[in-house]
């Protein structure tokens, strides 16, 4: 009974996180639409073919991302001894938003969305480290999917 309650929890945690980085993505589209009008068109991004395109975001980016930007980062930081939460998601968060640096608009949603997936693998990695970067490689994969779906 207590590992369905577990199974229950991670579905709970992982679609509040997801619906919380779908909310704050509308709203800097929004942002971006009203002020600041930059188009994902005038990137290297548009010229590849739409499925090539959906494995990048989908499932290549998230993966390769959460390695380097998550899972990286924190095991120096605690191979430095480092266990304080907040530099644990704050740093890892800002080296994501970095590549992210196309436009001003979109360095503060990956931040953004950094800091959440980053606080989504501290609540999982808990219980497995690879559980959780598993879980944030979902969370991240289904948020762009969700957006190439939905919103492109």
């Amino acid at each position: 009974m207590e590992n369905k309650n577990n199974i229950q929890k991670i579905v709970v945690e992982f679609f509040l996180f997801l619906i919380v980085m779908i909310i704050t993505g509308y709203l800097f589209n929004y942002l971006n639409h009203r002020f600041f009008h930059y188009s994902s068109k005038d990137s290297d991004f548009s010229e590849l073919i739409k499925k090539n395109f959906f494995f990048l975001i989908a499932i290549a980016g998230p993966v390769i991302e959460t390695i380097i930007f998550i899972w990286i980062p924190i095991s120096i930081l605690k191979n430095f001894k480092v266990n304080n939460l907040w530099l644990l998601v704050l740093i890892p968060s800002i080296l994501f938003a970095s590549s992210h640096i196309y436009h001003p608009i979109y360095f503060i949603m990956a931040f953004i969305h950094g800091i959440l997936m980053n606080i989504y693998f501290q609540c999982n990695a808990k219980r497995s480290v690879y559980e959780a970067l598993g879980l944030v490689t979902l969370l991240h994969g289904t948020y762009n999917l969700y957006g190439f779906l939905f919103v492109m």
